[in-house]
């Protein structure tokens, strides 16, 4: 899912700002960018894999000072300086003191280095506050989505029951039809038909077009499906897996039905298994 969350954290004379967004994908790919050392990078990378399971995430984290940092003299340095210098004579010693302090080594600063401690502990705080911005975001995507869901799943379950209907009429109209023509083509021919032969055909051929099995199979996997949505934990993972199942119901349906509404039904099916997977594929 999508999302975008962001903090700023400071702790002493350092400003840790992170910055974190995620798009879809069907795995976790994660991103981080900035100038710090390569433990710290990995430290926020784990803090992002704990806190996401799906999509690719873009860290980005930025250092700063609070305040300029305090420079102290190198009075040695200075004083090397300018006793090079004085031995090119005149010229030499009216070099301006603005001048030596641009020199290197002459001017340093009192605090370099950053505390590694005190910026690990900042940047995770920092991760920490943006990712919790991220999945509020992402948890109002995911109840938006969840409705989303519902929504086609009461559709797909109204086809379904048509489909149930519908049933039991293809046997019917197919033992309609094949008496009509056994009657037409005794009346041309002449032929005997035993009634146990007809019986016979329209049985295997109820048996043949039989879906009660797939319907309760759907049934079942619907309500698998409810249930998942309305966990307290996401799993994109299993709802995946139900989708196949829909699926897979769906194609052995229009195979054995045998009849031109229920095939309309099993288009309309498949047209809304394709818009709930796109949506069950960014689910975390």
């Amino acid at each position: 899912m999508t999302g975008h969350g962001q903090a700023r954290v400071e702790c002493g004379q350092l400003c840790v700002q992170a910055e974190i967004r995620s798009v879809n994908n069907k795995h976790l790919k994660v991103l981080v960018s900035g100038e710090l050392p390569a433990e710290i990078q990995s430290q926020a990378e784990q803090l992002v894999r704990d806190g996401v399971s799906r999509g690719t995430v873009y860290l980005r984290l930025q250092v700063e000072r609070k305040r300029e940092s305090a420079f102290r003299l190198n009075l040695a340095a200075l004083q090397s300086y300018r006793d090079q210098l004085a031995t090119l004579g005149p010229e030499g010693e009216d070099v301006p003191i603005s001048s030596l302090l641009l020199l290197p080594g002459v001017a340093e600063s009192g605090d370099n280095e950053l505390d590694s401690e005190a910026l690990s502990a900042a940047v995770v705080e920092s991760v920490g506050e943006a990712l919790a911005s991220l999945n509020s975001m992402r948890i109002s995507e995911g109840d938006a989505m969840a409705r989303n869901l519902a929504d086609n799943l009461q559709q797909f379950e109204e086809v379904t029951r048509n489909i149930q209907d519908q049933a039991p009429r293809v046997v019917e109209l197919f033992s309609s039809r094949l008496t009509d023509r056994l009657n037409q083509l005794l009346e041309k021919h002449d032929i005997q038909v035993s009634p146990a032969d007809v019986i016979r055909e329209i049985g295997i051929f109820a048996e043949r077009t039989d879906i009660h099995e797939e319907l309760v199979r759907l049934d079942s996997h619907l309500q698998q499906f409810r249930q998942t949505l309305q966990a307290q934990t996401s799993e994109g993972r299993k709802l995946d897996f139900l989708v196949q199942e829909l699926l897979r119901e769906t194609n052995t349906i229009g195979s054995k039905a045998n009849d031109a509404a229920i095939s309309a039904c099993v288009v309309e099916m498949k047209s809304m298994i394709e818009r709930i997977r796109e949506m069950v594929q960014n689910v975390e």
